[in-house]
């Protein structure tokens, strides 16, 4: 399978989304549901990391494909982080998120590693639970 998901840490805060050098829509959407189930099993605010280190391509129709996912936003999703995603596709990023935008409030972050990604959720998480 092309997109895989797994929960990061033993707490269930971070969700780690690994895509592979060839993946699909359909395996993409696929996943975000199991994505959404995972998030409400555990009911509490949840960040992603999305490691795109091993991808090669983007699948066809990606702006098209990308706008309905970024419509998939669910309520307890929190910080969301891309990991390795390839230079060749920064203009797809910076152009979609000038004219569309992400829905997900706390944006969309990029990190070179998910060592990095990791580092800047738990200070995120460590924040939130200082203030409660």
């Amino acid at each position: 399978m092309g997109v895989n998901a797994q929960w990061h840490n033993e707490d269930k805060r971070i969700i780690l989304i690994t895509l592979e050098i060839v993946w699909t829509w359909d395996e993409m959407f696929n996943i975000i549901a199991k994505i959404h189930g995972m998030m409400e099993d555990v009911d509490q605010k949840t960040c992603t990391i999305w490691d795109m280190s091993r991808v090669a391509t983007l699948p066809r129709n990606t702006l098209k494909h990308l706008k309905y996912a970024n419509t998939l936003y669910h309520e307890l999703s929190w910080y969301s982080v891309l990991v390795g995603m390839p230079r060749a596709f920064y203009p797809i990023y910076q152009v979609y998120h000038r004219v569309q935008g992400f829905s997900n409030p706390h944006g969309v972050h990029l990190y070179p590693s998910i060592g990095e990604a990791e580092a800047f959720l738990k200070q995120k998480i460590a924040e939130a639970d200082d203030d409660t």
